[in-house]
């Protein structure tokens, strides 16, 4: 399983109540629990997260059709960029954009990051300011046999800045771990992607 952000929350989470369904997991810029100011809330000030709740039984539960939402304008953006934020929002609904912020809000993945035993790489941009690379070192460390990758230069949004370096790492990540039973499949998928070689 691969989970970017709060898709890595999601994937130690699904880890937690199915831990034998995955043979290994990629996770990219998450954290081992919540940022210190949504869990101050959530642990200090429940009150929030209860209005929140009450904020999202106001809000119309309209389904949208699972469309494609182009990231490509925001190819190069920061961490914080309004206009990508308001993309995510208005994709999703915003009654769904504040249940995953309820959810980060509320998250503690510790217990489960430590009963991990599949093959697991934690990656972080090196410049990531949302979960930073001290972020990944905790998840690293409650893994026993994980590997911690670190990319120079990118940031929070690497699936949208570096794409080609997400897809790379998903590649070797499976053909190193051997978590198929196919490995020459994945070889010749990876030798595809493979940049040319210069004579």
């Amino acid at each position: 399983m691969v989970g970017h952000c709060f898709g890595g929350m999601v994937t130690t989470m699904f880890h937690q109540a199915h831990p034998r369904i995955s043979k290994g997991y990629l996770l990219l810029d998450t954290a081992a629990h919540a940022p210190v100011a949504p869990r101050w809330a959530a642990t200090q000030a429940p009150w929030v997260i209860g209005l929140v709740g009450r904020l999202l039984e106001l809000l119309p539960t309209e389904r949208r059709a699972l469309l494609h939402n182009d990231m490509q304008p925001f190819k190069g953006t920061g961490d914080i960029h309004l206009n990508r934020l308001m993309a995510d929002a208005s994709h999703t609904t915003l009654r769904a954009w504040l249940m995953v912020y309820r959810g980060i809000a509320q998250y503690d993945g510790v217990a489960a990051l430590r009963t991990m035993t599949q093959p697991v790489w934690v990656v972080v941009g090196e410049e990531d300011t949302v979960f930073t690379v001290e972020d990944s070192q905790v998840i690293h460390s409650h893994i026993p046999g994980s590997k911690l990758i670190t990319v120079p230069g990118a940031n929070h949004i690497i699936v949208v800045n570096n794409p080609e370096i997400v897809e790379r790492l998903i590649l070797d990540f499976i053909r190193d771990s051997m978590i198929f039973d196919e490995p020459e499949r994945v070889s010749a998928a990876v030798d595809r992607n493979q940049p040319a070689q210069k004579p």
